[in-house]
């Protein structure tokens, strides 16, 4: 039930809350640390015409192929 409550159902991305609590997380820690910190932020411009084009379901097909490509070259547990 907690995984439900801070990943994307479609996705299995963290959701906009994890994220927040993420990244509070890491600037917390970067400032104790003085490591630096990058974000990765991804916005796919005028995705509702994929979702007006090929469906829902096809939109949320790509979506999860978009996320398992940024898992794929991102350390574990850094997603």
């Amino acid at each position: 039930m907690k995984y439900i409550a801070y990943h994307d159902v479609d996705t299995g991305l963290p959701n906009r809350l994890k994220f927040t609590n993420i990244v509070k997380q890491a600037i917390d820690q970067a400032k104790e640390t003085g490591n630096t910190l990058a974000v990765l932020f991804v916005d796919m411009d005028r995705f509702k015409i994929v979702n007006d084009t090929i469906g829902h379901y096809g939109g949320d097909e790509i979506l999860k192929q978009i996320a398992e490509r940024i898992k794929t070259y991102c350390p574990e547990g850094l997603v």
